[in-house]
């Protein structure tokens, strides 16, 4: 392949079919057009005896356009060329992802119930003939030598985007994090694009090659296992060296566990910020969890099951009452979301003996510091106050102990004597 290589460009396909009295056009998940002279009774049929250049519809490849016209009546929709499709079938069109040499194209907006009732009215007149036009939708090409990063699902397979799926058969090759899972997690949609592996061990020796071949004109995409790659995960050491060479870096939106979770965790997301992976040993652990709490922007990271208990019960210890939200397993049948302060959320795991999956945590932002705060004595004073009323209202002295340590920087020893000794002046005063 050249530099000068022209792009390649795929020619629009017309399909021309006839009509039939019968029609019902109800069907919700698929949309058909048979080849054969007699009709049969299935509510996705829209007509019958459809003619086509077979070379050209084989040809057809990714997303593409259709425009279904019937005398002055127009309906369009979209879909993806199925992968498996043999000639000599009815062209079926199905909304999922469903593939079998029977479908020709999938992943479509329309189904047959969706149809312009007008246009199957149209289908329904004597001698009626219409036109289906299939051709690509613009700007789904990929242009040679480009590098494509796209993101793969967190879970749910069905986030897989039409586009996505597009740039993955259109390319020359693929970099994956984990080539068995990638191959796996891509063969059944029909991919057969080269695997070629790109992790955090072999990155930078693969970065030259991979150059090389984006200049003569390869188009590249680059996958995580799961999610957006670079966001935890490897592919900054090529994309640095690709904008560094000049070649043509893009992206096609995607899966990520870091969005879905501020967008869930029901804190503010006016700002935020991704700090990664917790740090392993405990002592660096705390140290960046410090550093955390001391943002005052909404935080989200990641924690390994495994230590998930040991970061709960260090950020419960820090700030107990700091709003905050754990997501577990997102998009998957098991996802599950804990909205609560640090300490309700760390106590609702501590009992619990199961602890596998996926965590994203989100921290809300540090209280900003007021410019006409309380001085710290006026503070003191309001706090006893309040402790007095309590008090004489006969509320437990260990509630009371708890909510003072929260409020100032004391030991539970020092909240209790001072708490004990209160509560013995109130007495005292009643006593007559």
């Amino acid at each position: 392949m050249s530099d000068t290589e022209p792009p390649r460009a795929w020619e629009p396909v017309i399909v021309r079919f006839h009509g039939h009295a019968r029609i019902q056009a109800t069907d919700m998940r698929v949309l058909e057009f048979l080849e054969a002279d007699e009709w049969v009774n299935r509510a996705g049929i829209l007509g019958l005896r459809s003619a086509y250049d077979p070379v050209a519809i084989t040809a057809l490849r990714g997303r593409f356009a259709a425009t279904l016209k019937v005398g002055e009546w127009v309906d369009r929709f979209e879909a993806t060329v199925a992968p498996h499709y043999h000639r000599g079938t009815p062209l079926v069109f199905r909304r999922d992802t469903k593939s079998d040499t029977k479908t020709f194209a999938w992943q479509c907006s329309k189904a047959a119930g969706d149809i312009d009732r007008r246009l199957v009215d149209a289908l329904r007149a004597p001698d009626a003939i219409g036109a289906l036009t299939l051709e690509p939708v613009a700007g789904t090409e990929i242009p040679i030598g480009t590098l494509t990063v796209v993101s793969m699902p967190i879970g749910h397979q069905a986030d897989l985007p039409p586009r996505a799926l597009d740039v993955l058969m259109g390319a020359d090759l693929i970099l994956a994090e984990d080539t068995r899972e990638a191959a796996q997690a891509l063969r059944w949609r029909g991919v057969t694009t080269p695997i070629v592996s790109c992790h955090e061990q072999n990155e930078r020796a693969r970065v030259p090659k991979i150059l090389a071949r984006l200049a003569k004109g390869e188009r590249v995409a680059l996958i995580s296992d799961a999610g957006t790659p670079l966001i935890s995960d490897p592919g900054f050491l090529l994309i640095q060296a690709a904008v560094q060479a000049g070649v043509s870096v893009t992206a096609v939106p995607g899966p990520s566990a870091v969005l879905m979770a501020v967008i869930v965790a029901g804190l503010s997301t006016a700002t935020f910020r991704f700090a990664g992976f917790v740090p392993r040993k405990p002592k660096d652990s705390e140290r960046f969890l410090k550093q955390l709490l001391r943002s005052e922007e909404t935080t989200v990271f990641f924690e390994s099951a495994h230590r998930l208990k040991r970061t709960l019960a260090t950020l419960s210890a820090l700030a107990p009452i700091r709003p905050a939200a754990l997501c577990r397993d997102l998009t998957k049948r098991t996802e599950e979301v804990l909205r609560g302060s640090c300490e309700s959320i760390a106590a609702s795991i501590a009992g619990r003996d199961d602890i596998r999956g996926e965590y994203t945590l989100v921290l809300s932002a540090a209280p900003p510091a007021a410019e006409d705060a309380v001085p710290v004595g006026t503070q003191s004073t309001i706090i006893e106050a309040f402790v007095q009323a309590l008090l004489q209202e006969n509320c437990p002295t260990s509630p009371i102990v708890k909510a003072w340590q929260r409020l100032e920087p004391i030991s539970r020893d020092q909240a209790y004597a001072r708490t004990q000794s209160m509560a013995n002046a109130v007495k005292s005063k009643r006593q007559p």
